[in-house]
């Protein structure tokens, strides 16, 4: 992508990396998308070929980055274009991929040798320290958008260099009325937890400076973030604290407070905690409304540095 009409793209102080998995691609006439499901156009896409078996002379582990558009004379069916928007990045490839093999001859990748990787940047410029979070750092933004079944992150990615996280949301507003913003947690990155004595879940909800709603159990299927059954046009915002999420001899704790405000208007807080029942490693969260979908919302994750 072009740093034209980009500021951020030239001398950026901070870039946001997000790779793909390895992904099968068909080497003839045929498209290869990846939805990220990001819900913001990258600065700056790259895809790369990865060769897991021998071919053309390039041995296993090679990595051959994508050039645009057709890469021999005289045949314009040939090549490939990538392409991308907010929520996918797509590689089409024409008649074959045509490259140069290691003898300088053109051949066509052949597609079970190799697979393709996506990899998005996002780019900013002049970020500032965050000071309700000393030793806290940004690690990634989602946005959720009308008719989201969940919204999911990933925290095993990040478990090398952080050991707490927090999550920040906010304007976040569910499609049905009288829904309630709930969580799971996943032990393998994909399958979230959903037994019925799977969680410990309590929270206590203030309006107007009373206490209207509070309750908890050792048993449930799902935390709770949010529990006032919102009405449409109340918005939520508030801060979610994750404990011991990759520690295998605990069990992972959620903990936090939102609050909110509809039309009427009628002003509430939520303060709430839950944790798994089983110690295990969390490596996925998932957020949820209890009916129905997401409807709208800003979720940012933070991860705190490790100390040596």
């Amino acid at each position: 992508m072009s740093a034209i009409g980009n500021p951020n793209f030239v001398n950026p102080t901070k870039v946001e990396k997000v790779p793909s998995p390895l992904l099968s691609f068909t080497g003839a006439d045929a498209v290869t998308t990846w939805t990220h499901n990001e819900g913001r156009v990258p600065d700056f896409v790259e895809a790369e070929f990865v060769c897991i078996t021998t071919n053309g002379g390039y041995p296993a582990g090679t990595v051959i980055p994508v050039k645009n558009g057709p890469v021999t004379n005289g045949i314009g069916d040939r090549g490939q274009v990538l392409y991308y928007d907010e929520n996918s990045a797509s590689l089409a490839v024409g008649v074959a991929a045509i490259l140069l093999n290691t003898s300088f001859n053109t051949f066509g990748l052949a597609a079970g040798n190799w697979r393709l990787r996506f990899t998005l940047y996002y780019f900013t410029i002049g970020d500032q320290p965050d000071i309700t979070r000393v030793g806290y750092v940004p690690l990634k933004r989602k946005v959720v958008k009308s008719g989201d079944t969940d919204l999911q992150f990933n925290l095993e990615q990040y478990f090398n260099e952080y050991e707490d996280f927090e999550i920040d949301y906010k304007d976040l507003q569910n499609d049905t009325n009288n829904t309630d913003l709930q969580t799971r947690f996943s032990a393998d990155g994909s399958t979230f937890l959903s037994g019925a004595s799977d969680y410990n879940d309590s929270y206590l909800a203030v309006r107007g400076g009373l206490v209207a709603d509070g309750a908890g159990t050792t048993s449930y299927a799902y935390g709770s973030v949010f529990t006032t059954g919102t009405a449409l046009g109340q918005t939520a915002r508030g801060t979610i604290k994750i404990d011991a999420a990759e520690n295998p001899n605990e069990r992972t704790a959620l903990r936090g407070f939102c609050y909110g405000r509809n039309p009427n208007p009628a002003d509430w807080v939520v303060m709430f905690g839950s944790n798994r029942n089983n110690e295990e490693v969390t490596k996925a969260i998932q957020f949820f409304a209890s009916s129905g979908n997401l409807g709208s919302g800003t979720f940012i994750l933070y991860g705190k540095r490790k100390v040596a």
